[in-house]
């Protein structure tokens, strides 16, 4: 039997700069997954993020896998809003794009 490796999104948190933004650690996060993932899985996360994208599009709050964090959340929330980032990935995905980073 083959064991597939996985990474949590917790484990994953130690591998990223988090002294960064928010922001910025997502879009590194997403530059690795776009090389990691497969094209039906990249398609599959940009559908998501998009759909997310679109309802927050032109407001002061982010929507991250239904979860709300207002502009006044950035800075204290910033784990929280990665972690709700990195919800739009499997555990493999995850592994795959750690090893991308």
């Amino acid at each position: 039997m083959t064991q597939i490796a996985t990474m949590t999104k917790y484990e994953l948190l130690k591998h990223l700069n988090m002294n960064q933004s928010w922001g910025k650690i997502c879009n590194q996060v997403q530059d690795a997954a776009e090389k990691a993932l497969t094209d039906a899985a990249w398609n599959a996360y940009i559908r998501k993020a998009s759909h997310d994208h679109d309802q927050c599009k032109g407001s002061d709050f982010v929507l991250l896998n239904g979860q709300y964090f207002d502009w006044k959340e950035f800075d204290i929330k910033k784990t929280e809003i990665v972690l709700a980032f990195l919800d739009y990935f499997t555990d493999v995905q995850i592994y795959r794009i750690s090893k991308c980073l």
